[in-house]
């Protein structure tokens, strides 16, 4: 009797739940706040030039159309397998040559390569390094058997990009990074401590040689902050050119990123660096790693890090980098070997991803000032931006990265209506924007529609009355 008077209020308390209205949250879009949006829509590799599975697909007109402020290189020689792009190894592959002579270097493909980002108006963070190896042995990524011979190899390099040495070019490429990731194994074959000795070596060599340019580092792991703290001791201690400090960023939640970030922050600010800026040179939503070993698992990760959530954590991430410490951001990647990039697994058309880098740019690009966006209650991983533009269009931003159904009223500001409202959710009505029998307008002028269970992102363009 007991068991099934239990297995009915079970029953009744799933039916009420089942019918009860989700929770209302309410988005105001105010007044100009004073601020302008910040450019912090960078990527990684830009676009490589043989990433297309089918090579009828060209998929450069979409890159261009995001309109990129700037991005960093690494990996970029995984997605052109047999190419001499930017690894030092690959561009000097004789170690045991004269660096003075231009012939022992390899600039062609490279220069075919950046060539196509230069003239696109993306800025290159230039990665003075290796591309990961993920095998055994691994053949590239050891330490340089001499770091002041490696730091020459480098000006040499610079010098062909920005003083048309070895007939090269003056593209001025300011950004120069030096390695990537030294506290993982598959990137930095030894000792944290010898790569702080090698940025000693080549961060004053560099700097001697350029004063004018921007030289940088770690780039450690998203879990190696004790690196990136040693790291910013060692930099003050030595008194080293740190013209920007960066590292990757693969976290859970936005808000996880954010707080990452602030540590970080405060860590440079401890050393003495509170003018350095922080830069997220790679970025996106952290992978579930316990699956990565298993096909099976992987797979779903990369439909999962590749599909709306992904779309979704990026839309929350770029609304609340604007506020934030960090600098500079590039998402990771355009293009990935396992899949989770800007375009689908076949690489055939955008992802969710590359709608919500896509409306940020546009954002960027249309609008030279910012609204105030308030989400109340305050919800866990929920942020909003919008930008004004100069013929009173208003686009607005929003991304929540959260499991919760919600009901979502917005206030229009006064003189504006609703032009287009878009979204990124389970529904997979990215290409097209929510019918009018999806939404309704209050008495009280407020638009209001319901967020489905699972992450999801709106994007909302404004006009004037």
């Amino acid at each position: 009797m007991r068991k099934t008077i239990l297995a009915a209020l079970l029953l009744l308390t799933a039916a009420i739940l089942l019918h009860a209205e989700p929770p209302e949250i309410e988005v105001s879009i105010g007044e100009l706040n004073g601020k302008a949006l910040r450019p912090l829509h960078g990527l990684c590799n830009w676009a490589p030039f043989t990433g297309n599975i089918d090579p009828t697909i060209d998929l450069v007109p979409y890159i261009q159309k995001l309109q990129a402020p700037y991005s960093y290189f690494h990996d970029a020689e995984l997605l052109d397998p047999g190419l001499a792009i930017m690894d030092v190894s690959r561009v000097f592959p004789l170690f045991h040559a004269d660096p003075d002579d231009p012939r022992n270097y390899l600039f062609e493909e490279g220069d075919l390569y950046f060539k196509r980002v230069v003239e696109s108006g993306t800025k290159i963070i230039f990665r003075l390094g290796e591309s990961i190896e993920c095998h055994n042995p691994k053949m590239r990524v050891k330490p340089p058997q001499d770091f002041e011979k490696w730091a020459d190899i480098c000006i040499h390099i610079i010098r062909h990009y920005n003083e048309g040495w070895a007939n090269g070019y003056h593209w001025g490429i300011q950004d120069w990074a030096i390695w990537e990731e030294p506290n993982n194994p598959n990137l930095w074959g030894g000792e944290f401590s010898r790569y702080l000795e090698l940025y000693a070596v080549a961060s004053r060599k560099l700097k001697a040689a350029f004063p004018h340019l921007n030289i940088g580092g770690p780039e450690t792991t998203t879990m190696g902050l004790k690196y990136f703290q040693e790291f910013a001791e060692y930099c003050a201690k030595n008194k080293l050119p740190l013209d920007f400090a960066c590292f990757t960023a693969y976290f859970p939640t936005p808000e996880e990123l954010l707080e990452g970030a602030n540590i970080r922050r405060k860590i440079l600010d401890d050393n003495g660096f509170k003018n350095v800026p922080l830069w997220i040179n790679e970025w996106h939503m952290c992978p579930n790693w316990d699956n990565w070993a298993h096909y099976a698992e992987h797979f779903e990760e990369v439909k999962r890090i590749g599909g709306v959530e992904g779309g979704v954590f990026v839309a929350a991430t770029l609304a609340a980098m604007q506020d934030s410490v960090i600098d500079r951001a590039c998402f990771y990647c355009v293009i990935c070997q396992n899949g989770w990039g800007l375009f689908d697994m076949n690489r055939e058309r955008p992802a969710p991803a590359y709608y919500a880098l896509d409306f940020f740019g546009e954002m960027y690009r249309e609008n030279n000032a910012r609204r105030a966006v308030a989400i109340a209650p305050a919800v866990k991983n929920a942020y909003g931006i919008a930008g004004e533009g100069k013929d009173g269009t208003v686009r607005v931003l929003l991304g929540f990265y959260n499991n919760d159904m919600l009901t979502l009223k917005i206030a229009l500001p006064k003189g504006l209506r609703l032009k287009q409202l878009h979204a990124i959710d389970k529904c997979g009505r990215i290409d097209q924007p929510l019918r009018p029998n999806e939404m309704t307008v209050t008495d009280d002028g407020r638009l209001s529609f319901r967020k489905p269970t699972g992450p999801a992102a709106y994007m909302l363009v404004l006009e004037k009355l």
